[in-house]
């Protein structure tokens, strides 16, 4: 009933549409999401998951699992993590990939709602530590759709990166001064000097 529910909100309603599928015989994985420049994009994913039968969990920041809200994130599929540089993050998440055999996760490249000047490596450490795929799935509301690629191994840095860079690149945010179409803008630049 939840996901027909789901469905006219995200559909009727707001007017969005979904670009892509997810792959379900890729039981690990991880699903990078962006551009992240708004709180809204927490609750388009949680429709979409929905939408979608994933059984996506989330990471998020440990200060959003307080009272009074902490409860309601952990009942969504939210793992609460300390973001610190000597938390040793990538490795935290990439070893709960080898206790579960059918795990998706969601999290940032960016890490943040921010404007960045890079995507951050994370997304990437974790698909190679723990050898599973990974998707890039982008909140585009320039044209109300939710963009899926298709599963990816982590392979180089370099390559992996531009390959993020020029998918959400493409995407409009909710907030677009905050988006990462000026990422893409300064890679074209920097590749024809």
């Amino acid at each position: 009933m939840l996901k027909g529910f789901y469905k006219f909100i995200f559909f009727n309603i707001l007017g969005w549409k979904v670009k892509g599928s997810f792959d379900k015989n890729v039981k690990q994985g991880l699903i990078v999401v962006g551009p992240h420049t708004s709180n809204s994009d927490f609750f388009i994913g949680v429709m979409a998951r929905r939408i979608l039968d994933l059984n996506a969990h989330f990471v998020a920041k440990d200060s959003l699992f307080v009272w009074p809200f902490g409860s309601y994130f952990k009942w969504m599929g939210g793992y609460p993590v300390i973001r610190s540089r000597n938390t040793k993050l990538t490795d935290t998440i990439a070893d709960i990939f080898k206790k579960e055999d059918d795990l998706l996760i969601a999290i940032t490249p960016e890490g943040t709602r921010s404007k960045v000047e890079n995507i951050k490596s994370g997304f990437w450490h974790i698909a190679k530590k723990a050898d599973i795929h990974y998707f890039l799935c982008g909140f585009d509301y320039g044209n109300k759709e939710l963009v899926v690629s298709e599963p990816y191994k982590a392979r180089s840095w370099e390559e992996d990166r531009l390959k993020a860079i020029q998918f959400f690149g493409e995407l409009t945010g909710k907030n677009p001064e905050k988006d990462m179409r000026h990422l893409l803008k300064a890679e074209k630049e920097s590749q024809s000097e």
